[in-house]
């Protein structure tokens, strides 16, 4: 038997509601490599708003999410690349649930993206065409980039290429994993 390699996971949390959470959950698995980043990722690093949700989500406008604050967090921005870079990581595995913000998300990861990792992706269709977005082009970078993905809803569809995902049935939210191709 082979002895595994320890596997270190980077969490960015943008909810202050969140934080304790996941440091809570760091702190429970002595000996794992964990580091939680309290920020939000995008297209590129900076600072925005976003609006407490339900169940310690923020979202960009209070009008996507029921139960959205009227007031807004400032909230650190950075990118997928970026914090790859400064940390040196070479992901194989990233999970994204970023409440209608995949479009940001993806083009702030294209140099991740060209590295091959797996994706877990909460797609959020609904949310982005509240805000004036084709969740279609939201996932562009994944098909430029020739990703392939199995949408956990619909498993008798097999495997579709990013690019073809509108032969989905629709719905609000699809939950995709996400391999680069062979």
């Amino acid at each position: 038997c082979a002895p595994s390699l320890p596997s270190r996971l980077v969490a960015v949390e943008p909810s202050p509601q969140a934080l304790p959470l996941l440091e809570a959950n760091a702190r429970a698995q002595p000996g794992a490599r964990w580091e939680v980043v309290p920020a939000a990722v995008g297209a590129s690093p900076g600072r925005m708003q976003l609006y407490p949700g339900l169940i310690h989500m923020l979202v960009s406008d209070p009008r996507l999410h029921p139960g959205a604050a009227a007031r807004p967090l400032e909230v650190e921005v950075t990118t997928v690349d970026a914090l790859c870079r400064a940390r040196g990581l070479r992901p194989d595995l990233i999970k994204l649930d970023v409440e209608a913000y995949e479009a940001e998300a993806l083009a702030g990861a294209a140099e991740t993206l060209a590295q091959g990792p797996r994706l877990i992706l909460e797609w959020h269709c609904a949310m982005l065409r509240q805000r004036g977005l084709d969740p279609l082009a939201a996932l562009a970078p994944l098909a430029a980039a020739g990703y392939r993905c199995h949408p956990f809803e619909f498993p008798e569809l097999g495997v579709l290429p990013a690019g073809e995902l509108h032969l989905l049935p629709p719905r609000d939210i699809y939950r995709l994993y996400c391999e680069p191709r062979a």
